[in-house]
């Protein structure tokens, strides 16, 4: 009798220290799941933020589709159905091997669309955050060559004596943005023509070069 009893204890012991870690575990499960939802907004609502700071593969993927390549979800995958089909094509266009993953020679010339692409978001912004404003000064004044630092909403020396230097020639803020609206418009239609790239950029890596996957 003792020993049954003893069994017992040992099971019920046994149970409460289960129904412990199982207790944690829901707990941290929780708490990542909060976490991660956090995260996930925190990450959309900076998403307007990062045109400037994405990975290389978005900026490809943001080029081939303004290109009329590419109509998947920009995530950066150079794997996807939709990648490869969009790589293809694009290679085709240029009278390159399409394999349908992306070679060094095209990677320049996407990068470069892609820039403009951010600059353009930046110019066009009509909101009011602060810092984003800055970069819409920024943007503008790079593209009419005022400015050469970087992107980062951050007004600093460099930044307010590009922005008086140019509204002393251009007179005043309105007139700025639209020139360099129109100006980064006009360099992606350019940028767009077929015959853009053979044009404007060399072909100094062999195909045999290492792809992107």
């Amino acid at each position: 009798m003792a020993i049954v009893k003893q069994t017992a204890l040992v099971m019920l012991a046994t149970l409460g220290l289960h129904a412990a870690i199982l207790d944690d575990l829901v707990e941290k499960v929780g708490n990542y799941a909060t976490h991660a939802s956090h995260k996930g907004h925190h990450h959309a609502h900076r998403k307007h933020h990062s045109l400037h700071t994405i990975s290389q593969e978005r900026q490809w993927q943001y080029a081939l589709k303004f290109l009329g390549y590419y109509h998947g979800t920009i995530d950066g995958d150079l794997l996807t159905p939709e990648s490869y089909h969009a790589i293809e094509q694009f290679q085709f266009a240029h009278q390159a091997l399409a394999t349908g993953f992306l070679d060094n020679r095209y990677k320049p010339y996407l990068s470069d669309i892609y820039r403009q692409i951010a600059l353009q978001h930046d110019i066009v912004y009509a909101g009011k955050e602060k810092d984003r404003i800055i970069r819409k000064k920024q943007a503008a004044l790079l593209v009419l060559g005022y400015y050469n630092g970087k992107i980062d909403g951050k007004f600093g020396v460099k930044s307010k004596e590009a922005w008086e230097h140019a509204l002393a020639v251009r007179q005043d803020e309105q007139t700025l943005f639209d020139q360099a609206r129109k100006e980064v418009e006009e360099k992606l239609q350019i940028m767009k023509d077929p015959h853009y790239f053979s044009r404007h950029y060399h072909d100094e890596t062999s195909q045999s070069d290492e792809v992107s996957l």
